[in-house]
């Protein structure tokens, strides 16, 4: 935290550091959110420091208004080429963290609650059940497309995340589902049936150093 003192020796401004407030907003995150939401929020702050080096010139709180908000678009646009998805993303969690910062009382600045970002729609590829029985069913030569196969096909059949894939265990399998926690939810002991197609993925590693 910054302690500034003003002209006058009687009276003394608690100002808040921006920047080491959100390292505090991450630090007090990463017991509760994914660790992709804190690879966001630390690009976030990453990018705003790089913004701020450009410019040569601290952030505040109170500075957080409609023309930063423009100078800030501009930046991201024309000088590192940004995308309208992406733009929207850091936007997004700068508005996260001002709110939480608000919370906590670190400034009164509502500035922020106005910012508007326009998302380009983004299409949605993702195969159909010919297509995945296709992937499912195709005899592979190597031995490696054949465990990448399988990972990608079982992440289809239970609708599992690669990272929580990752960290499957065998004492996460049972006869008819999967008992596990989630990565990106924090959900606990989630239970995720298992259908005929998932059950014979898991049968053809078992006993070997590729199961669970």
């Amino acid at each position: 935290y910054l302690l500034k003192k003003i002209e006058s020796k009687e009276e003394v401004h608690l100002t808040f550091d921006f920047m080491a407030c959100f390292q505090e907003f991450i630090d007090k995150n990463k017991s509760i959110k994914a660790e992709r939401t804190i690879k966001s929020y630390v690009t976030t702050k990453n990018y705003i420091q790089d913004y701020t080096d450009y410019f040569d010139t601290p952030l505040n709180f109170e500075d957080i208004d409609f023309d930063f908000f423009e100078k800030f678009r501009i930046y991201s646009f024309d000088i590192k080429n940004a995308k309208n998805n992406y733009f929207s993303k850091l936007v997004g969690t700068l508005k996260t963290f001002m709110n939480w910062s608000y919370e906590k009382e670190y400034h009164s600045n509502l500035a922020f609650k106005k910012f508007k970002v326009k998302e380009d729609e983004t299409e949605v590829i993702c195969l159909t059940m010919d297509e995945l029985m296709h992937l499912y069913k195709f005899e592979f030569d190597s031995d490696r497309l054949s465990h990448v196969r399988d990972a990608y096909c079982f992440g289809c059949f239970t609708g599992l995340r690669f990272s929580d894939i990752k960290l499957l265990r065998a004492s996460s399998v049972f006869e008819d589902h999967l008992l596990l926690n989630i990565v990106k939810t924090k959900t606990i002991c989630h239970k995720v049936p298992l259908n005929q197609y998932s059950k014979s993925i898991l049968e053809k590693y078992r006993d070997t150093i590729y199961e669970p």
